[in-house]
């Protein structure tokens, strides 16, 4: 069925790097625990279906598909907060629903959980490539399996808050601790790559340009007043004006956030918003 004995020395479970697992949930074992989200399982086999709804339901509100094609169409309905698939499924395999998943504005960003019997790295890698968030080798632990699942929905209900709550403390503020010609000289140099923002061309030669200097001189002075070169500096704009953009609703989807900020690549976005902001991007949709 897939399911390990909880024999915690043997733990065959392959986790993302990213993601920890929550050793001790508060509130776990209580009769009456408040429900943590919604889960959505799609897998084929109806007996761990049924075992997976048996262990989940007393943390979240469950709903079941019995293959990818199922799954996708009750995902975009059910909006969960936690998606756990199967991998080898009729109609539609779990890695094809996850990259439906993926560009469906509302639920690109849920949390995906996959399952499966193959053991080959090539094939985690390529659930990897099209933004996983954890696999799971069968046969699995389940404890382990429900910590992951809570964690994982916890950890983003926790960086939305950040999120949405910490817009003041995270936009940098230029040129602070230098004199006026210069702190109005960066703004100058913001403003004009902003004019450009969906440019995805946009060269240092041209925001040089723009503010009336050369190349050499735009290199010389941003090393002096910031640290970084005019590339740097262009791709922190790029990503400032994204959390803008997503804080405002304006974007349709992730890769739309992406290119409205002049950038072609969705899982590059991803990894550079992540890495500037400590957080992964979102949309503020209506739930």
């Amino acid at each position: 069925m897939g399911v390990k004995k909880n024999n915690l020395s043997r733990v065959d479970c392959f986790l993302h790097v990213d993601i920890f697992i929550f050793s001790h949930i508060p509130g776990r074992g209580a009769k009456h625990l408040a429900k943590i989200g919604k889960l959505l399982i799609v897998e084929d086999d109806v007996s761990l279906c049924e075992l997976l709804n048996d262990h989940f339901k007393q943390y979240f509100q469950v709903k079941i598909a019995h293959d990818g094609q199922a799954g996708y169409d009750l995902a975009c309905d059910f909006h969960p907060d936690c998606i756990i698939s199967d991998v080898m499924m009729p109609k539609v395999s779990g890695i094809n629903m996850l990259k439906l998943i993926r560009r469906t504005p509302g639920i690109e960003t849920t949390p995906v959980i996959l399952l499966t019997v193959l053991a080959d790295d090539k094939d985690r890698i390529r659930g990897y490539d099209h933004l996983a968030d954890l696999y799971f080798s069968k046969p699995f632990i389940m404890e382990e399996l429900i910590s992951s699942a809570i964690g994982l929905v916890t950890m983003r209900k926790k960086l939305k808050e950040v999120y949405t709550q910490s817009e003041v403390k995270d936009t940098i503020i230029l040129g602070s601790g230098i004199n006026d010609d210069d702190r109005a000289f960066l703004h100058r140099l913001s403003d004009s790559i902003e004019q450009h923002i969906g440019d995805f061309d946009l060269s240092v030669n041209t925001i040089a340009k723009a503010v009336h200097i050369t190349k050499r001189q735009l290199e010389r002075r941003l090393k002096q007043l910031e640290n970084m070169t005019p590339a740097e500096f262009i791709r922190r704009t790029r990503l400032e004006q994204a959390k803008q953009l997503a804080d405002a609703g304006v974007a349709s989807s992730l890769p739309d956030l992406a290119n409205r900020v002049g950038l072609r690549d969705t899982r590059t976005f991803i990894k550079r918003f992540r890495d500037h902001f400590g957080y992964l991007p979102y949309l503020n949709t209506p739930d």
